[in-house]
């Protein structure tokens, strides 16, 4: 029996829902496509099935479980949505058979054309003119021009998170739930390149940097990073320096308070001292 194959689409390096399982998980969903590809996974019973994944029937279930949450597969494992991924034509004797047959109609073309010519007394082709036209000019000179394709959400953030220090990368998905929104706001190139100022600020050098849901939800990228320590004072908001201020006035004031009670106290004490003196000092 020769070996069958079915189509794996490259979403699959990508898609949200794959990358949110863990690399076992995603394994065994691989697994299951090759055993539903060559028809044996319906044929199997699930003994046989956690045999072929080299797991035990407590992890089958799990497995089956969390695959069925993702709506990969049903509750006995068969894939979802299988036949409209894979096609007929996808049968490599029907692609030859079509292959033939399409080179075999442009070889009765071209002899037809050909044994035309053979016998024509009318030129087919015109003979050429010492000058030639703007329009000859132009269609030799004309190049073809193609477009790069622009890169799809995901891969862009993918970008964006591995700039992130490694133990900084936490809740991928509210990451990318809070890129999606900023990129209607800022170009995703845009976010790229002040996530990377932002890193090389004196505020990230010194060991903090939010994590990159908060960085997004905050809009840390409409912040200008480039100007160093004292950037972070130059960025912050009216209202946000105000308060700091009254809290430092506050602070101030009861510091103040507390020496003039001490100061008073002393007075006091020093009062009692004396009267007691004079009034031992008459005793005598």
């Amino acid at each position: 029996m020769s070996n069958s194959w079915f189509r794996m689409y490259n979403e699959f390096a990508y898609d949200p829902k794959v990358q949110s399982m863990s690399e076992e998980l995603q394994r065994r969903l691989a697994m299951l496509f090759c055993l539903e590809s060559d028809g044996s996974l319906e044929k199997l019973t699930k003994d046989e099935i956690a045999f072929a994944l080299r797991i035990d029937d407590v992890t089958l279930h799990e497995t089956l479980h969390a695959l069925q949450a993702k709506g990969f597969c049903d509750e006995n494992g068969r894939i979802l949505n299988w036949k409209k991924r894979q096609y007929v034509t996808d049968s490599s004797a029907e692609r030859v058979k079509r292959h033939r047959e399409k080179k075999k109609k442009e070889q009765e073309v071209s002899s037809n054309v050909t044994s035309k010519k053979r016998y024509s007394n009318v030129t087919v082709t015109p003979p050429d003119t010492d000058t030639d036209t703007d329009t000859d000019i132009k269609e030799r000179t004309t190049k073809v021009v193609t477009k790069e394709k622009p890169k799809k959400d995901y891969e862009q953030f993918e970008e964006f998170w591995n700039l992130y220090p490694f133990e900084r990368r936490c809740e991928k998905p509210k990451a990318f739930d809070a890129w999606k929104k900023a990129v209607k706001k800022v170009p995703p190139d845009t976010l790229k390149v002040k996530l990377q100022s932002y890193l090389d600020s004196q505020e990230a050098q010194n060991g903090y940097a939010p994590y990159p849901a908060k960085w997004l939800r905050n809009e840390r990228y409409n912040e200008d990073f480039t100007k160093g320590a004292d950037n972070a004072k130059t960025n912050r908001k009216p209202d946000q320096d105000n308060g700091i201020n009254d809290v430092a006035d506050e602070i101030i004031a009861k510091r103040n308070r507390a020496i003039e009670e001490a100061e008073s106290n002393n007075s006091h004490a020093t009062a009692v001292l004396e009267h007691t003196e004079r009034v031992r000092t008459k005793r005598l």
